[in-house]
């Protein structure tokens, strides 16, 4: 048990220096170094599939990632997230328009969950 416990205070002390490290990095570096702190997981666990997918994932950051390519990318998945949160607010005037309570909570939990999504992909820009 106290093998098992020390074992897990080491992974957390070295999880954390890696996300402290990534914290630092941003645009592609910080991309490329996720993706290598996940294949160091994998390895770990002898994950061949994930370790192929992740090896040919990094080789791809390396290779054609830009930090204004995608800057560009999340810039054009922002203004997706904000088009569904208009299209789902309307879908919720449209239900209150028609008074069914079902309707609209149902619309009220669509319009949060694409506001989620949208501050997620906001967040995303100044990574």
């Amino acid at each position: 048990m106290r093998k098992m416990t020390l074992t897990l205070l080491a992974l957390t002390l070295a999880v954390s220096g890696s996300v402290s490290a990534q914290e630092a990095l941003t645009g592609c570096a910080a991309k490329e170094q996720r993706l290598k702190t996940k294949l160091e997981y994998a390895k770990k666990y002898n994950n061949t599939h994930e370790i192929q997918s992740l090896e040919l994932a990094i080789e791809n950051v390396q290779n054609y990632c830009t930090d204004e390519k995608l800057y560009e990318e999340r810039m054009q998945k922002v203004e997706s997230k904000k088009k569904k949160v208009a299209e789902r607010a309307q879908d919720l005037e449209q239900a209150k328009a028609k008074g069914d309570q079902k309707k609209i909570k149902k619309k009220e939990r669509k319009l949060a969950d694409a506001e989620g999504e949208l501050q997620e992909a906001i967040s995303e820009l100044s990574e």
